[in-house]
């Protein structure tokens, strides 16, 4: 039986526990479960919410991480935002017709949730709802969302399907990214644009034969052109303009595409049967197909270098490569000298796309360096930002040299690189978005300049050996305080 004086209730609203968990029963009366009124409560194993609750208030739950399941009633509308963050022992949760609103970051970081089913009345699943929710295998997307907020299933990795349903108008930036599980997914008609990056660091086969090329950004370009070759390949209808563009961007393209075409099948039947590859592919294809243990693949590639290529002239291939090798040294010694690094040799290591602002923000990282200098200008642009996700999971990078051409680094720009142990954020930088070094488990320190004046959430998550650098009485000072990271003066 639940002792009274452990709930504080004010005109029908739960504003705080403060009993010892358990099994939890909620008075009846009770219309609203206020603001954080659970808010870190890791003895709470059960809960049950009376029917006349309509309302789950802001971080209701917020990181009871005993939680194993809840119930909501049927007279709730609204699951606010951060109402169940970090509960990661919740493993089912029954959501209720009368749900209209999934806010943002409800969910977030429910790692032992596996499945969830979303009701038909919901029209709107908000802005990172269920990111890290990584046991979570199969979602069911209700017909009457119209909207699928940003970075709303980010890092599901255990999730393997998706159906997105023809009501669906949008899909915002980086909703499937890094579900790395996901290996086809289907757009309706009804979604005309793709935003930035949705199924980046995912690449599943993206079915939208209505979509061109040109319609996606460059992260979801080689998805999308998975998708197209297997409805190619399958002799599917499609119109002409758009199966021109998607041709000629794959033949462009080609070197860019090799590690998708290896890991989706009908990508490389496409570039095979259409003829697309040269005597010069062939080994940087059968490298990438040792990299993914695909034997399948590498006996496709060799088969078409012997029935389909001319013999290699050994003599002459020798010289090309004694040519390059003295362009690349040539490069490199310019590049440690100035700073700037080539177009071309830059395509090779960067993804990087112009701002609208001027300046080129570096995307993604190719290469595999572990010591890895971010040069201050590519040709004739400089280099000012470090974007979204840039360097994501590069697990083997050591360290990174940052330009003091750089003025912004990116949300999670360096999230899970977990042999990451010292960075110098340049002067220039102002903020450190949310989630830049979540994650990076090796970091061991960072140097943070008198400009930062604002440090976002998570930034420094799971950086347990992390010792903070600055100067006495900056805002990284106050930060390091607040948040017990050691901190050792400039």
């Amino acid at each position: 039986m639940e002792n009274k004086q452990d709930f504080v209730i004010e005109n029908g609203v739960l504003q705080k526990y403060n009993g010892p968990g358990g099994d939890v029963t909620i008075p009846a009366g009770v219309t609203e479960i206020g603001q954080s009124a659970f808010y870190g409560c890791t003895g709470l194993t059960s809960v049950t919410i009376p029917a006349g609750v309509t309302e789950i208030g802001q971080s209701a739950f917020y990181g009871c991480t005993g939680l194993t399941s809840v119930t909501i009633p049927a007279g709730v509308t609204e699951i606010g935002q951060s109402a169940f963050y970090g509960c990661t022992g919740l493993t089912s949760v029954t959501i209720p017709e009368s749900v209209t609103e999934i806010s943002g970051y409800a969910f977030y970081g429910c790692t032992g949730l596996t499945s969830v089913t979303i009701p038909e009345s919901v029209t709107e699943i908000g802005n990172k709802a269920f990111e890290g929710c990584t046991g979570l295998t199969s979602v069911t997307i209700p017909a009457g969302v119209k909207e699928i907020g940003e970075s709303a299933f980010e890092d599901c990795t255990g999730l393997t399907s998706v159906t997105i349903p023809e009501g669906v108008k949008e899909i915002r930036d980086l909703a499937f990214y890094g579900c790395t599980g996901l290996t086809s997914v289907t757009i309706p008609k009804g979604i005309t644009t793709i935003h930035k990056s949705v199924f980046e660091d995912s690449c599943p086969a993206i079915i939208a034969p209505h979509i061109p090329v040109a319609g996606f950004d460059a992260a979801d370009k080689p998805g999308a052109c998975c998708g197209f070759a297997k409805l190619y390949l399958d002799g599917a209808a499609l119109d002409e303009e758009i199966k021109a563009g998607y041709l000629k961007y794959i033949k462009g393209q080609k070197k860019r595409l090799y590690p998708t075409a290896i890991k989706h099948e009908e990508l490389l039947r496409l570039m095979l049967a259409e003829k697309m590859l040269a005597r010069k592919d062939i080994d940087p294809l059968l490298e990438e197909c040792d990299r993914q243990n695909n034997i399948a693949a590498k006996a496709a590639v060799l088969d078409y270098a012997g029935k389909s290529l001319k013999p290699v002239d050994p003599e002459k291939e020798m010289e090309r490569e004694f040519a390059a090798m003295e362009r690349s040294a040539k490069n490199l010694e310019e590049f440690q000298a100035t700073g700037v690094m080539k177009v071309g040799e830059a395509k090779k290591l960067f993804r990087y796309q112009k701002r609208e602002e001027g300046g080129l923000a570096i995307t993604g990282y190719k290469g595999a360096d572990t010591a890895v200098v971010i040069p201050r200008a590519i040709g004739k642009n400089q280099v000012t930002e470090i974007g979204w996700y840039a360097f994501k999971g590069c697990r083997s990078l050591t360290s990174v040299t940052i330009p003091e051409s750089v003025t912004e680094i990116g949300y999670g720009a360096f999230s899970d690189c977990t042999c990451l142990t010292r960075v110098t954020i340049p002067a220039g930088v102002t903020k450190i978005w949310d989630n830049t070094f979540k994650d990076c488990t090796g970091l061991t320190s960072v140097t943070i300049p008198e400009s930062v004046t604002e440090i976002g959430y998570n930034v420094f998550t799971n950086c347990r050996r992390l010792v903070i650098h600055a100067p006495a009485g900056s805002y990284a000072e106050q930060y390091a305080k607040k948040n017990s990271v050691k901190f050792e003066m400039l």
